[in-house]
Order: C-alpha cells, then sequence, then structure tokens
C-alpha cells in the first residue's frame, strides 16, 4: 500500500489539467479497496509481509480507516 500511495504524486502531477481530480479520486479509491483484504479473518492472527512488518487483528481497523481517508478527503 505504501508503494501505490508514493506512485499517487506521479499520477496527480502527469494527468492532465481537467482529469486531476478524477484521476487522484479514482486512484486513491482502489488503494483504499486494496486495504479492505487487511480485514479479511486468517487462521492465523498475525499478518506479516516482511519479517519488520506485520497487521494484527487490532490494528488492521485502524489500517484501512487511515486508507480510507485520503479519498474522502478529495471528496469532500
Amino acid at each position: 500500500v505504501i508503494i501505490p500511495t508514493i506512485m499517487l504524486l506521479p499520477t496527480a502531477l502527469l494527468s492532465p489539467q481537467n482529469l486531476i481530480w478524477t484521476n487522484t479520486t479514482t486512484y486513491s479509491l482502489l488503494i483504499a479497496t486494496i486495504s479492505l483484504q487487511w480485514l479479511h479473518p486468517t487462521y492465523f492472527s498475525y499478518k506479516n509481509l516482511t519479517q519488520w512488518t506485520g497487521i494484527d487483528q487490532i490494528s488492521a481497523p485502524l489500517l484501512v480507516l487511515s486508507c480510507w481517508l485520503l479519498p474522502l478527503m478529495l471528496l469532500a
């Protein structure tokens, strides 16, 4: 989710002037939709992507909420 969020800046800078709002909102909604996978319960209570990063069941809703704040701020 970090890499697609970083790529949001080139998306906004390289978009045509009349499509900036549409492209950034659509792209941030895509990122937020991908973050919903963290809410899916699994057999293991701790989802680790690498040795240094991981998501447990308590912090997953907070991470999903923070991913959904960007498209909501763009729509407001």
